[in-house]
């Protein structure tokens, strides 16, 4: 309950400073609310609140460091040496964080593209982006040098790409975000697609107008450039060398500049109607959109949850089998946890034989196996719920579009079947597995 709690602290305080940034770079107040209203009804924005993991914290930091820049160019104040050092600091940091934000320090040097010609920007900011660089470094040394405490090295490790990165379709390298915005996000990521096609056009004007006029650009529209040069990059690696995939959790990094650009066209529309309309429709339909996939996200079930609710440890059977229908996983199925003190024995009935089907997160997911023969596998329904791998937003995680479908056309539960338990109560009764 506490990582959730502290995970739910850390969205909100991300929806508030992404305000700031929003307030900033669309210089209204009313787009900014909006625009986070949006941004935080998101289901990638909150898909990952019940897990201990990184992504959100990362997300955090990095518009922190982009308000902090932000503020300091539209204020006026002096970029010295010690700023230049902070946002290194921290911009370095939440790769180390989750190494998935790796395009972060550039993204907030983009607001620094005040010249075109690269000779000016490298006299005037050289000094500073080596500040900016080495403090980067030093966050890099401190990870380098607890590493060594342990006898590795945090810096050699960084450079072997995870095994894990291109589990994925290299086919969606350019068409990814558009992909999950339509049918993750639906209505909501739609639309945002649309405005945002429309977002281009005028970005297009806006880069001929600044050629011509020798002007410098908005800090949206180059903030937009540098990440979207990033987008198309970690794309051609995805599509053309096969070294890399996109995920859901990659999306992070890139959706508050979708909603960005998307909501910043609301103000250049000529039609007082439109513009009015969508400033109240558009969060109007997000706060449905959440709502929608809050009640279906808060009653997922997973696997430690189940184990933990029926307080099944190693001292509940003598024997524990694992089937999967897609085939063995050893590395991804969820073992049952020890006792939490020796000795200390399950609440459950003891019973000699404890089926977990499909406790697994089921990857390869390549084929089927054959259906399971339930008979064999214990009279007791102990638990049967639907696997949490049917929620849209987690078959963006690491799974290719065949198997995407297969998770969708298959509709996987998961469950609990004993010998043995007299005076149990069956949850599911004896419901098909697929």
């Amino acid at each position: 309950m506490i990582p959730v709690i502290i995970n739910w602290l850390v969205l909100i305080v991300s929806a508030y400073i992404f305000y700031k940034v929003a307030h900033l770079l669309l210089r209204s107040e009313l787009l900014g609310v909006m625009a986070t209203l949006i941004y935080a009804g998101l289901i990638n924005t909150n898909v990952y609140m019940r897990h201990v993991l990184p992504y959100d914290f990362a997300m955090c930091l990095m518009l922190y460091v982009l308000y902090t820049v932000l503020r300091q160019k539209q204020q006026g104040r002096a970029w010295n040496y010690a700023f230049f050092a902070k946002v290194g600091f921290i911009s370095v940091f939440l790769i180390t964080v989750y190494p998935g934000f790796y395009m972060a320090p550039f993204i907030v040097l983009a607001v620094l593209l005040d010249d075109r010609n690269p000779f000016v920007l490298l006299k005037k900011y050289f000094a500073g982006i080596v500040v900016y660089g080495l403090a980067g470094t030093v966050a890099l040394l401190i990870f380098e040098l607890i590493s060594r405490l342990g006898g590795t090295s945090y810096l050699i490790s960084s450079f072997h790409l995870a095994h894990t990165i291109d589990q994925g379709s290299y086919e969606e390298g350019f068409t990814f975000l558009v992909k999950y915005l339509y049918q993750i996000e639906g209505f909501i990521g739609t639309s945002l697609v649309a405005l945002f096609v429309v977002y281009v056009i005028y970005l297009g004007g806006n880069l001929i107008k600044s050629f011509k006029d020798n002007s410098e650009l908005d800090d949206l529209d180059k903030l937009v450039l540098v990440v979207a040069a990033f987008y198309f990059l970690h794309g051609f690696c995805t599509y053309f060398v096969h070294k890399m995939v996109f995920y859901g959790r990659l999306m992070h990094p890139f959706m508050p500049f979708v909603v960005l650009g998307a909501v910043s066209v609301i103000q250049r529309l000529s039609i007082p109607p439109l513009r009015t309309a969508l400033v109240f429709a558009l969060p109007l339909i997000s706060l449905v959109s959440f709502g929608l996939f809050f009640k279906e996200y808060r009653v997922l079930d997973y696997p430690y949850d189940v184990l933990s609710q029926y307080h099944l440890n190693t001292n509940t059977a003598s024997k524990v089998r694992y089937v999967n229908e897609v085939g063995k996983s050893p590395g991804f199925k969820y073992d049952i946890p020890e006792p939490a003190r020796l000795n200390e024995a399950s609440t459950a009935p003891t019973t000699d034989s404890l089926t977990l089907i499909n406790f697994a997160f089921l990857f390869p997911m390549k084929h089927l196996t054959p259906a399971p023969d339930l008979a064999k596998l214990g009279s007791q329904v102990l638990f049967d719920g639907p696997h949490f791998l049917n929620f849209r937003a987690y078959q963006f995680e690491g799974f290719t579009i065949a198997e995407r479908e297969l998770i969708r056309a298959s509709k996987f539960h998961f469950q609990i079947r004993t010998r043995g338990l007299s005076g149990s109560t069956p949850t599911g009764g004896v419901t098909p597995l697929n």
